[in-house]
């Protein structure tokens, strides 16, 4: 296999927990959070580094074949790619190695619910050579936003096992069957030097890296075998796990396997029955959405990850590809668990955008509480579940009446609309901050806030009835809704405040047609679709702004101040063709023509499934052909968007249609 090719396309597997497996299809690690386990500590986050790779080495006869794939600094050694004859998705990563009668297949799958990993070998020997196996662990203990730093780990070697331990975290290694041999190297020749990441050079980020090598499994025989390697690894406390699951034995590993397997493949059926779709891409996107649906420690409870490798869970981010990732697919109690579980958190109204790695909720966003609500709306339509919809209403009330008193981000006007307020740091979905100020400074009536702010009067004034006064609130934001119309390009303003009415073409505009509640109806809204789809829309998504205008950045490239910089200026969102086509298709009244076209906009994402982030959606694309994909390379709300708005908008999903 080609070495360009197969370092620009990686694979990424997770383990429900937030940690994954994931590397190139080759194997040659090109991004510091490559590795074969990646652990989370404190489910989902302090996610580590612990088993970075092995080096696996076969002598057929006296002849010595490299099978891994690895960049130093000025060299590619060894070169194993060329052996490599296929790799796939089936559903695990499956490598396959050709050296000339002997042939090795190689598999890799996380546990689900674990901080462990199997890696399977079946050796063909049908000739009956002499076969020695080799392989050597390549290990560290870091965080993933890190690069390794010199350390010596404090170790037990058993003889077909080992565990590492730091000050924080352990690692076990066990080989079935096979013998360990500790190195009888000096401590300095322990050491992998100058491993060169060449995504994180290209992002402006240090990406060389030494890795550490306590000795090697070897396994020998002239017959055809296997061979499972487990990694397991956790706080360091918890090193005795390690050796209650190793010492299971290999017919376990097999059954680990299966019934990975059959997990995967009852989602797909699931999902299969709710929508009709049968598909390899709909296999595929189940997948990979399942991957996103995590175990949170504390607070405890469900979470969705916004994406890999770097993000952790985001309210925002949470409540946007819910429907796609928990409603299509057919989990309605992982979207009750996970909307419970962000309700408990809210305060004074405000629903939390996200957690530090120590659990604490952090209030930093205005749209994550209205998403909630967007969220809890969207489960009602699917299950037609009134029963924990009274239940949740309580903490939708007290989002609604927090922006009417005010929330310390944003206050309800005498309008009735949302008045977001000017601060240092950006509070909506476009919220990146550079030398501490707003890369794209967003403030006072903001469009989607008050679209989402709009639809949640509408929907909860259908749920809770009259007697919560929104519905004088809500006609009040309609008709103060022409506060947004740009009579000169036909479209709307993305926020006005202080007397500015700013007129950057931006898809924001896109969710006051979009959502359920609308406050943009009939030629307006065909004459807002016609603005977008001529001066936002690619193949891959929308740009985040126009072209005409003096901020428009093409390419997002450089280090990180450049990337941010870039990040909402025309950078192009995959998630956002989601309520693109949803307004579309709503625009034309559900014609079988606008369903056609619709499709047509989301078939080159699909196309992308076998590109970069194997199986999944990336985060971001540049603005400018051939639009080449950057940032995470698997992104909740881009599979969540894209598989609700092809169930809903193209096919049509079954659902109860409770419409409120």
């Amino acid at each position: 296999m080609d070495f360009e090719s197969g370092t620009g396309k990686e694979w990424l597997v997770a383990n429900g927990l937030g940690g994954y497996s994931s590397s190139t299809v080759i194997g040659c690690n090109t991004r510091k959070y490559h590795g074969l386990l990646v652990a989370a500590l404190e489910p989902p986050v302090k996610r580590c580094i612990l088993l970075s790779k092995l080096e696996e080495e076969v002598e057929v006869e006296g002849k010595t074949y490299l099978l891994s794939t690895n960049e130093y600094l000025g060299a590619v050694h060894p070169k194993g790619h060329n052996m490599l004859t296929s790799f796939e998705l089936d559903p695990l990563p499956t490598s396959t190695f050709v050296l000339g009668e002997v042939s090795i297949s190689k598999r890799i799958f996380p546990i689900h619910g674990r901080n462990a990993v199997v890696i399977s070998y079946r050796i063909s020997n049908l000739n009956k050579q002499e076969i020695i196996f080799r392989v050597r662990p390549l290990i560290t203990s870091r965080g993933i936003h890190e690069i390794a730093r010199p350390y010596t780990p404090e170790s037990v070697f058993e003889k077909d096992s080992f565990i590492a331990k730091t000050e924080e975290s352990y690692l076990g290694v066990g080989c079935s069957p096979g013998s360990w041999l500790s190195s009888d190297l000096p401590e300095d020749g322990k050491w992998y030097r100058n491993f060169k990441y060449r995504m994180e050079l290209e992002r402006g980020y240090p990406g060389v890296e030494d890795l550490y090598c306590p000795g090697k499994f070897t396994v020998e025989s002239r017959k055809s075998f296997d061979v499972n390697i487990l990694a397991a690894g956790g706080k360091r406390d918890e090193a005795e796990t390690f050796n209650l699951f190793y010492k299971k034995g290999r017919k376990y590993y097999g059954s680990l396997y299966e019934g990975e397997k059959a997990r995967i493949n009852r989602l797909q059926k699931r999902f299969q029955r709710n929508t009709g779709l049968r598909q390899p891409e709909f296999d595929l996107l189940t997948i990979a959405a399942d991957s996103f649906i995590v175990d949170r420690d504390k607070p405890k409870g469900k979470s969705i990850i916004a994406g890999y490798h770097w993000f952790t869970d985001f309210g925002r981010d949470t409540f946007i590809a819910l429907p796609g990732l928990t409603l299509v697919t057919g989990r309605f109690d992982d979207a009750r668990e996970i909307l419970l579980s962000f309700s408990k958190q809210i305060k004074g109204g405000l629903v939390p955008n996200n957690f530090s790695e120590d659990g604490d909720a952090c209030f930093n966003g205005v749209d994550a509480s209205l998403w909630f609500i967007y969220a809890v709306q969207k489960y009602l339509e699917y299950t037609g579940d009134l029963v924990f919809v009274e239940r949740i209403l309580p903490s939708m009330l007290e989002v609604v009446h927090g922006f009417i008193r005010g929330n310390g981000l944003a206050k309800v006007g005498d309008d009735g609309l949302i008045s977001v307020h000017k601060t240092r740091k950006a509070l909506t979905w476009m919220d990146v901050n550079v030398g501490g100020t707003q890369a794209t400074p967003r403030y006072g009536k903001v469009v989607e806030i008050n679209a989402l702010w709009y639809n949640a009067l509408r929907f909860l004034e259908a749920v809770a009835g009259e007697s919560t006064g929104f519905e004088d609130i809500a006609s009040k934001a309609k008709d103060s809704f022409e506060i947004f119309w740009n009579d000169g390009r036909n479209c709307l303003y993305d926020f006005v405040a202080e007397g500015e009415r700013n007129d950057f073409i931006r898809p924001n505009q896109i969710f006051a047609l979009s959502l359920p509640y609308s406050p943009i109806e009939g030629k307006d809204a065909k004459a807002i679709l016609s603005v977008v789809r001529s001066e936002l829309l690619t193949p891959y998504g929308l740009r985040s702004l126009e072209k005409g205008s003096p901020s428009y950045r093409g390419t997002y490239e450089g280090g990180s101040d450049s990337r941010d910089i870039a990040y909402h200026q025309g950078t192009v969102w995959s998630w956002l063709l989601g309520p693109f086509v949803t307004a579309y298709v709503k625009a034309n009244k559900g014609s079988k023509k606008s369903k056609r076209e619709a499709e047509a906009f989301l078939k080159p994402i699909f196309s992308h499934l076998s590109d970069v982030g194997l199986g999944s959606i990336s985060e971001i694309f540049d603005a400018e052909a051939p639009h080449r994909a950057r940032g995470c390379i698997s992104q909740a709300w881009s599979v969540g968007e894209l598989l609700r708005a092809y169930c809903e908008d193209i096919t049509g999903i079954k659902r109860p249609l409770l419409t409120l």
